[in-house]
């Protein structure tokens, strides 16, 4: 057969489709008892995965995160005991990773989802509800983008939506536009209210100029750090 080009785990964990190189689409069952054994080794040594992470600083902050996502499950307003019992229920796991800097998308939190029923299907269960905190760190590090965002891919984007050779500028209203219409696409109030919750401003037209270039866009609403100036 030839090289393999693509690959996708059915939601259960029990199937695995491939397509190669040569057109050819080969399904292949897939043993969640053979995989148990390594899903469990892996799991029991939370320090390999600290190991692969090294980031001590990040490491801290998503054990901050972990026991922040079982006070508020129990609501955070709750006068009873707090119940930290070092699981995490997995349908915070996309505002956790939020909250580490991984902004996942649709399909990315998808792709989240299907790995945790997989980890399920693996310890022969119908569906997993909470995770512990090494399956969370397992989720980071195997979904986390390998480079964040930068500036520069936003300059690329702009100019991909049209903004000006001269003076790299975009219409406000072309990427309200954009916001709403492609890719992913974004509700009106849920440009209002992400607007609103990067800027402060009630009003898009006073969180946005009428004309805002790429830098302006991170730096300003999206609060990325300021590019390094470029030496003379």
């Amino acid at each position: 057969p030839a090289a393999i080009n693509a690959a996708a785990v059915s939601y259960n964990g029990r199937k695995l489709v491939t397509s190669g190189s040569d057109g050819t689409l080969a399904l292949w069952d897939v043993s969640p008892s053979v995989l148990a054994g390594q899903v469990a080794a892996s799991a029991s040594r939370p320090q390999r995965w600290e190991q692969v992470l090294d980031n001590p600083a990040l490491l801290e902050d998503m054990m901050d995160y972990f026991i922040y996502a079982q006070i508020k499950a129990q609501g955070e307003d709750a006068m009873e005991p707090r119940d930290t019992s070092g699981l995490m229920p997995v349908s915070m796991v996309p505002d956790v990773m939020r909250a580490l800097g991984f902004y996942p998308s649709e399909s990315q939190v998808e792709h989240l989802m299907q790995n945790v029923a997989f980890i399920a299907s693996s310890q022969d269960l119908d569906a997993m509800t909470q995770i512990d905190f090494t399956t969370l760190l397992q989720l980071y590090i195997n979904h986390r983008p390998l480079a964040q965002p930068s500036v520069a891919d936003l300059v690329d984007a702009f100019r991909a939506l049209g903004s000006s050779a001269t003076h790299g500028r975009l219409a406000r209203d072309v990427l309200l536009h954009a916001l709403q219409h492609a890719g992913e696409a974004m509700s009106p109030d849920e440009v209002v209210s992400v607007l609103q919750a990067l800027t402060g401003q009630v009003k898009i037209s006073d969180s946005m100029p009428p004309n805002v270039d790429a830098e302006q866009f991170a730096t300003q609403i999206l609060g990325f750090e300021a590019p390094e100036p470029t030496p003379a």
